[in-house]
């Protein structure tokens, strides 16, 4: 295990290292304004299509289907179909997005001021492409990470970044400010199009079927995912519903400001990103080959995020505000003197989200998305109810406040519901406690 989360682990550090230094260059080059703020909002909206639309609605039951097949070309079957039930969808939300993207940025975004509207909208247009693009990098690097060619599957956020990177570059020294959000779509679009053709290599797609397959449309495969995965979809959604109810929020606290959360959180949210990439696709492999495992495979990965929590915490608690004062300058951050208390909530956060998602694979092997649902929903509530109370008086602290308390709620109610109260899972309590301890600590600390 150690040695395939190391591999997939080191791949990946790449692309996130460039995902931090491209907000570094973006923010830095054009300072944080209703540009920036655009950028960052509509590339989220994106990753909502990709990470819980196409994920949780069509793509988390293919690993269980493809563990049925030993053929590499039956498990490229299962892909095309999978791909044929998004694109129904992908053209549907693609008629919105090309007349009606002024109301989903309003979804996403609903107490934003016009001018980022504007920049949003232009953006969202933009980038259209990608609704059928990313379906067909997801799904295929699904396929890459199941036989287990990690380095290959990881390398997307690589050249994402790095796309993206040339892009503010070019900006920068090349051309007029305004020009920014189209020499950006233009090089996303392009990293899409570069990486859905290496996870169609890697898998040996062309040797197998040709590329028109890609484009079929099967209402009977759109209906049977999501007729299967609706409860798993909505409770993606609702855990998502979430980071725009912040965003709405922090949106309110003037220009600039989600450029300023976004650029505390990316610490811990690179960790996590990289400690949930490995382990999710590790935890879910194992899971789908072997169902009567799930506690103990749990028990294991939950100890490593236990650590890798704590181990960051005590680190940002030392140097965690010098080091965002390095990268982004503190001028940056001096109208929002909570950054500290943002940052380490954020930080604690890692262990509870990780944890959850864990348990979301869980709930799709056992078939428990109900239970999944409801949970999800109340969490939902329960983060706008926070969020409406705390944000006047704590401001961004107020925001990442509501945010891990309900995925403490959310992961300690879903454990007991999946997995209920055993002996073998005392040690993940122990877990829980401690760090609910550390979050009190640090709240009393910063209020």
């Amino acid at each position: 295990m150690i040695k395939k989360v190391t591999k997939i682990f080191t791949t990946s550090l790449l692309g996130k290292i460039l995902g931090f230094l491209r907000i570094q260059l973006l923010t830095v080059f054009f300072g944080a304004n209703y540009l920036t703020d655009a950028i960052i909002l509509v590339t989220n909206i994106y990753w909502f299509w990709s990470n819980n639309i196409v994920d949780s609605l069509f793509s988390n039951t293919l690993i269980p289907r493809v563990a049925k097949h030993g053929k590499r070309k039956m498990q490229i079957v299962e892909a095309i179909r999978t791909i044929s039930a998004v694109n129904v969808l992908s053209i549907f939300l693609g008629i919105s997005v090309i007349f009606f993207s002024k109301g989903i940025l309003h979804v996403f975004a609903p107490g934003a001021n016009d001018e980022l509207y504007m920049h949003s909208n232009h953006l969202m247009l933009l980038m259209f492409p990608l609704l059928f693009l990313i379906p067909l990098t997801e799904i295929f690097t699904l396929l890459n990470q199941y036989n287990e060619k990690f380095f290959i599957s990881a390398s997307n956020m690589t050249i994402w970044n790095l796309f993206q990177i040339i892009a503010i570059l070019i900006v920068y020294y090349f051309f007029r400010v305004d020009l920014l959000l189209y020499v950006y779509a233009i090089c996303t679009v392009l990293s899409y199009l570069v990486t859905s053709f290496m996870q169609l290599s890697s898998i040996d797609y062309r040797n197998n079927f040709p590329l028109k397959h890609l484009f079929h449309i099967s209402l009977r495969h759109f209906k049977k995912s999501i007729l299967h995965n609706f409860s798993y979809f909505l409770s993606t959604v609702f855990l998502q519903v979430n980071l725009y109810v912040n965003f709405a929020f922090i949106a309110s606290l003037g220009a600039g400001a989600i450029t300023i959360y976004n650029n505390i959180i990316k610490i811990p949210d690179v960790i996590q990103s990289l400690v949930m990439t490995s382990f999710t696709i590790l935890f879910f492999n194992e899971i789908a080959n072997s169902k009567d495992k799930i506690v103990p495979h749990f028990k294991k990965f939950t100890l490593f995020i236990f650590v890798i929590t704590i181990g960051l915490y005590i680190a940002c608690s030392f140097y965690g505000k010098e080091f965002l004062y390095l990268i982004f300058t503190k001028k940056v951050f001096d109208p929002f003197p909570e950054t500290g208390a943002v940052l380490m909530f954020a930080t604690i956060n890692i262990y509870f989200l990780g944890k959850f998602l864990l348990l979301i694979k869980t709930a799709i092997i056992e078939n428990r998305g109900k239970y999944l649902l409801k949970m999800t929903f109340i969490a939902c509530l329960l983060n706008v109810a926070l969020n409406y109370f705390l944000v006047d008086k704590y401001g961004m602290m107020g925001v990442v406040i509501s945010t891990l308390s309900v995925h403490i709620v959310l992961s300690q109610t879903v454990q007991v519901i999946m997995l209920k109260f055993r002996k073998e899972l005392s040690l993940v309590y122990l877990f829980d406690l401690l760090l609910i301890t550390v979050f009190v600590f640090t709240l009393l600390k910063y209020n």
